[in-house]
């Protein structure tokens, strides 16, 4: 069994960036509306809560891209490093030829 396809790995990302909007601005504005109703304000916490749960998705989301972008360039040295051994072991070879 091989790796796992890339889309299936973007797909996984959305999935998560979804779930994590939905839930950060249903408990953002629940929240909110419930400061509301305790200190007797109209919809100041509601508006806050909403944009609470926006900015932590967002950080969310700059993080998982962050991380999506330190794994690319782990691969890209990796593959660096496999293509400066093969030249070594070709210098070898031709070394050994003379």
């Amino acid at each position: 069994m091989g790796k796992k396809p890339q889309s299936f790995k973007f797909i996984y990302y959305g999935m998560t960036f979804g779930m994590t909007m939905v839930i950060s601005l249903y408990l953002g504005y629940k929240g909110g509306t419930w400061l509301d109703n305790y200190f007797g304000t109209k919809t100041i916490f509601s508006l806050l809560g909403i944009l609470l749960g926006i900015a932590v998705t967002f950080k969310n989301l700059w993080e998982t891209l962050m991380d999506m972008s330190k794994d690319k360039n782990e691969i890209n040295k990796d593959k660096d490093k496999d293509k400066d051994k093969d030249k070594d072991k070709d210098k070898d070879k031709n070394k050994n030829k003379r």
